[in-house]
């Protein structure tokens, strides 16, 4: 391979640019949405207004969109093992808890639904088998010549975030708001005097390749400083990716990401006229500046009379707008709703009103999470596939490292069959049952002849049959006292 060309083109303008929009991604997902929307408001306005402008960049629909588009992990699946001991099921089950699999999933959930794409790497490190997740800003990689979808190569690469931020690389804003720390050159640690955890990759400025044969570490000249055989022989990386077209990114828009921009400069704008128009602005007509402005119960505005003119009479008042706050906040609920009904969601999943998602019942709960479950199916089958590839690697990582001191002796159980064969059940929905639906199962039961009274009560109130006699002779006891007065009366 021509290492130099390669790393030319990791270099080049274009492949900048697609790191560069996954970084917007990530930032805006990672709370990051002050400086995209003070730069989308500096092109509608002037920097003086811009910087004098009441904004609301701390409302981050993209994170409550994207945990809810991904919900494939909401409950971890259940993986079955045929074949296996149960010393090899206890194994297995302590290396995917040691790796935190189901968290590391779940979050490659999110990243998938935030980027339409990530990577994960499977490696050993520190007596375990380790998962690592990363976005497509985070790695390249070198396509299959024979089939562009498909990895060749994987490429960890020095990500000099400094060129990819230089809209804010100053240390205020705009609005005269520091990013980060006064001391740091820019809000997202490039270069700072104080330890960051790039600092090593830039000083050393070192390129790791992997092949299915090979485990190469390169300089920024193409130069191989490091070659170790793939111990696996396969890709220790995951690819998770939709439907492709002829190439290995997806480069598609993300709607998500700027949608959340676009409702952070609408909200800017609603909070800013309200900030403008909620006080009345004073208006002196007069031919000279009164003496005094300062406006106030205990201050007397002097306005003098020109005695030449005594038909110019000056005069004082408050011009009071009346802006329509209340189409300006039903625009935002229209914006909210028409979008994620357009993504598919529930638009109550982000409501302005403060009300949330209420269920009358156990089976409208089970019909909206049946909606959510059968919308992501293709994802499903998407992280089958990966939860088998995973699956492989943590294997065939086993095979090589167990019984050495890459592997942490807790997690040694002996050997790992490739006989063994892996199954994964995801939680679908499951029915919900209310207090309400309870209470209406058991009286119907008990009208029907079903149930007893003490039975009833011992499923109601959740106590045992000696409690629920109890129970039941008060109530008979107090319902006698309430009724003994009319008994009284109809038997003279």
């Amino acid at each position: 391979m021509d290492f130099k060309a390669i790393i030319d083109e990791i270099e080049s303008d274009d492949n900048k640019r697609r790191k560069a929009e996954h970084q917007k991604r990530q930032h805006v997902f990672n709370d990051h949405l002050r400086p995209y929307v003070l730069s989308m408001l500096g092109k509608e306005f002037s920097p003086q207004t811009v910087s004098e402008m009441r904004t609301c960049t701390s409302l981050n629909l993209s994170k409550r969109i994207v945990q809810e588009m991904a919900s494939i992990y909401r409950r971890s699946p259940e993986r079955t093992y045929a074949e296996a001991t149960e010393i090899q099921f206890e194994g297995i089950e302590a290396i995917y808890t040691a790796a935190k699999a189901n968290v590391k999933l779940k979050r490659s959930n999110e990243k998938y639904k935030l980027h339409d794409q990530c990577a994960i790497q499977v490696i050993p490190k520190d007596g375990e088998i380790c998962v690592k997740l990363l976005a497509p800003h985070q790695y390249d990689v070198i396509p299959d010549p024979m089939d562009p979808e498909r990895p060749l190569a994987y490429i960890i690469s020095v990500y000099d975030k400094t060129n990819l931020d230089n809209e804010t690389t100053s240390v205020k804003d705009i609005q005269g708001n520091h990013y980060g720390s006064k001391n740091e050159s820019n809000s997202y640690g490039a270069n700072k005097k104080i330890a960051d955890k790039n600092d090593y990759k830039q000083s050393m400025n070192r390129y790791i390749v992997w092949t299915n044969e090979l485990n190469l570490v390169i300089d920024s000249s193409g130069n191989i400083l490091e070659s170790n055989p793939n111990p696996i022989g396969m890709l220790p990386f995951i690819d998770v990716s939709g439907e492709k077209d002829f190439e290995f990114w997806l480069r598609r828009g993300s709607g998500v990401t700027e949608f959340t921009l676009d409702f952070a400069v609408v909200m800017s704008d609603v909070v800013n006229t309200n900030r403008l128009q909620s006080y009345a602005q004073p208006v002196i007509v007069a031919e000279k500046i009164p003496e005094s402005v300062t406006v106030g119960p205990q201050h007397i505005l002097f306005l003098p009379i020109d005695a030449t003119r005594p038909e110019v009479k000056p005069s004082f008042d408050f011009a009071s707008p009346n802006p329509d706050l209340n189409a300006s906040l039903s625009l935002v609920d229209r914006l909210i709703s028409l979008f994620l009904t357009s993504q598919g969601i529930d638009p109550k999943t982000i409501a302005s009103s403060g009300e949330g998602n209420k269920f009358t019942s156990g089976l409208e709960r089970l019909l909206s999470m049946i909606e959510k479950f059968e919308a992501s199916q293709d994802d499903i089958e998407l992280f089958r596939d990966v939860e088998q590839r995973l699956y492989l690697l943590f294997r065939s990582w086993y095979q090589v490292i167990a019984g050495t001191d890459m592997l942490d002796q807790r997690l040694n159980f002996g050997a790992w069959p490739d006989t063994i064969i892996q199954t994964v059940k995801f939680s679908g929905p499951e029915m919900v049952r209310t207090e309400a639906d309870r209470e209406e199962s058991v009286a119907r039961r008990l009208e029907a002849g079903m149930l007893s009274r003490v039975e009833a009560i011992m499923e109601l109130r959740e106590v045992d049959r000696d409690k629920a006699v109890e129970i039941l002779l008060e109530i008979d006891k107090e319902t006698f006292i309430d009724q003994a007065p009319s008994i009284v009366d109809e038997q003279g």
